[in-house]
C-alpha cells in the first residue's frame, strides 16, 4: 500500500481528495454520518479507486482504521 497525501488521479471521484469533507458509512446499520475529512488517499496499485483514512474534524483525531471508497462518500 502506499499513501498519498496530494491530489488524486484524475481516474478517481476528484471530490474525494485530501482535506475534502466527507459522509463515512456506518459498518453495522448502514447510515451515514458526517463530520469527517479525507486524511490520506491509500493506493494499493490496483485500478480500483484508493481507500480513506479519515479524520474526525470536531476534535482532528485520524481514524485507525483505511476505510474502502465504498463506504467514504463527499459531503452532501
Amino acid at each position: 500500500m502506499t499513501l498519498i497525501d496530494h491530489q488524486p488521479d484524475s481516474r478517481w471521484d476528484l471530490r474525494l481528495h485530501v482535506g475534502a469533507p466527507v459522509e463515512v458509512q456506518n459498518r453495522f446499520d448502514g447510515t451515514w454520518s458526517g463530520g469527517f475529512a479525507v486524511e490520506e488517499l491509500v493506493i494499493d496499485g490496483s485500478d480500483e479507486p484508493p481507500a480513506c483514512r479519515i479524520r474526525r474534524i470536531s476534535d482532528g483525531a485520524v481514524l485507525p482504521a483505511v476505510l474502502p471508497h465504498s463506504r467514504v462518500r463527499p459531503r452532501r
